[in-house]
């Protein structure tokens, strides 16, 4: 078992702050995650709305994390992380490579993407459907693809699409959009972007790939067949707080319940990012959760001497 002041648990923006913070505090701490680098920002098409860019693709935000870890000498552990448990005082956190014992943890782990939970959606998964644009839009490039879900993703990803073919459809379930005015106006400024509303996902087509859908109106029971190759799914996500084997910390939904200063009801137990339960989840506010928790574990240590 490895020994350690701090684990952080989670290496996208918020993971990646309190580490350099914790560094530069001298606090021996360990930063592991089952990857990618920069979470959930590194795979989106475009960043526009954390500054000081006025524009960066995900991939190059996350190798600016990535350089950032360098520059302080900060090793990220790949590791897939099974379970955090109170230890006594401590806490034990089991690893699929490793044990390690610790005095604090930052949790930082993030949400994975929510699936329709169609017939055939896993056979399809990964031969035309994805939750990832930026990873998988270019596999289709120049043919007619798909995107469903009413959010800022959903939207900045059609807008992504769009840039690489001449046919994007946006499936929504309702007629308003949950995402920015911003984002919205310029998908239904996009010529190449047809908005479906409301119509959900009934049914999807093609043998070895995807090759269409069927949707359903759901106000008139209307049905509508589409012939696409490819469908991204931005349908909600659910927290990565199914490791945590301690009660106190998590709501209804599974989000972990924080404090100002980022502590919970766990004393040691920090976390900040997507997991936890806020309104507002995005860059800025996962690094600011980042810098918060650390001063806030850097002093919780130095309460324990």
């Amino acid at each position: 078992m490895i020994k350690t002041q701090v684990c952080v648990l989670g290496a996208g923006p918020s993971g990646v702050t309190a580490s350099i913070y914790l560094k530069r505090g001298n606090i021996d701490f360990v930063l592991i995650d089952h990857g990618p680098l920069g979470g959930k920002a590194g795979l989106t098409a475009e960043i526009d709305n954390y500054p000081p860019f006025k524009s960066i693709s995900g991939p190059d935000f996350a190798f600016k994390l990535f350089e950032m870890l360098e520059h302080n000498n900060i090793e990220v552990k790949y590791e897939d992380i099974i379970s955090v448990e109170k230890d006594g005082s401590d806490f034990k956190v089991v690893t699929s490579l490793e044990e390690y014992s610790c005095k604090a943890v930052y949790f930082s782990l993030g949400t994975t993407d929510l699936r329709l939970n169609l017939p055939r959606e896993n056979e399809l998964y990964h031969r035309g459907i994805s939750s990832c644009a930026v990873c998988d839009g270019n596999l289709f490039r120049g043919q007619t693809m798909a995107i469903v879900g009413g959010g800022n993703s959903a939207l900045e990803e059609a807008l992504y699409l769009s840039s690489i073919t001449n046919k994007v459809y946006l499936i929504h379930r309702r007629n308003e959009f949950r995402g920015n005015a911003q984002y919205v106006d310029m998908v239904k400024n996009n010529d190449k972007i047809e908005i479906l509303t409301p119509y959900i996902i009934k049914s999807l087509h093609g043998d070895s790939s995807l090759e269409g859908l069927t949707l359903l109106n759901v106000e008139t029971n209307e049905e509508k067949y589409l012939e696409v190759k490819a469908l991204f799914e931005y349908v909600g996500a659910k927290p990565n707080t199914e490791c945590i084997k301690f009660d106190d910390v998590k709501d209804d939904k599974g989000y972990i319940i924080v404090n100002i200063d980022m502590s919970t009801k766990v004393k040691g137990f920090f976390a900040g990012g997507d997991v936890t339960n806020k309104k507002l989840r995005q860059i800025a506010v996962a690094i600011g959760d980042g810098a918060n928790a650390s001063d806030s574990i850097i002093s919780y240590l130095r309460d324990l001497r």
